[in-house]
């Protein structure tokens, strides 16, 4: 399953930057996302985060590598894990593969004050679960979460501009 949304902000694009490449604090405007901690720092822009996801009777934890690429602000997440530790890949029950990014683009194009900026905010998500009836549930509710995802991010971003 994959799903995209775009949407123009009202902020910098470093102060959206700010946000995503927060992922102790995913859960402020993530749906279902209950917690979240990064766990390793494999080098300066690479990182393992485990977060905790559930909605109604449906909790699991799941490691991902994290990829945060500040000069192309772009953040990207994986499951399965590339790295030689077994711990992160065994701790995955319930997501097979995973690949998700915030891709933002700057449209400075005639703003004369930071009030005035837009950034075009891009995000993608492709996964599979292991089970299939998760993979049914979820695409079920996909398209509203989306929604509810972009609607918390921009009140999140009020609150820290």
């Amino acid at each position: 399953m994959e799903y995209r949304a775009e949407q123009n902000v009202s902020l910098t694009a470093e102060q959206i930057f700010a946000i995503i490449s927060d992922v102790e604090s995913y859960q402020e405007f993530l749906p279902w996302c209950q917690g979240s901690r990064l766990v390793e720092t494999l080098s300066t822009d690479r990182h393992i985060g485990l977060l905790l996801i559930g909605f109604q009777h449906f909790k699991e934890k799941f490691y991902s590598e994290v990829v945060v690429d500040r000069k192309n602000l772009r953040v990207e997440m994986r499951v399965p894990i590339e790295c030689d530790n077994p711990k992160y890949r065994k701790g995955n029950n319930a997501v097979k593969q995973l690949y998700a990014y915030w891709q933002l683009t700057p449209s400075n194009d005639g703003a004369e004050t930071e009030a005035e900026t837009i950034t075009n905010v891009q995000f993608y998500i492709e996964f599979r679960m292991k089970l299939k009836l998760y993979d049914q549930i979820l695409s079920l509710m996909m398209k509203d979460t989306i929604g509810k995802m972009a609607e918390a991010f921009i009140v999140r971003a009020k609150k820290l501009r």
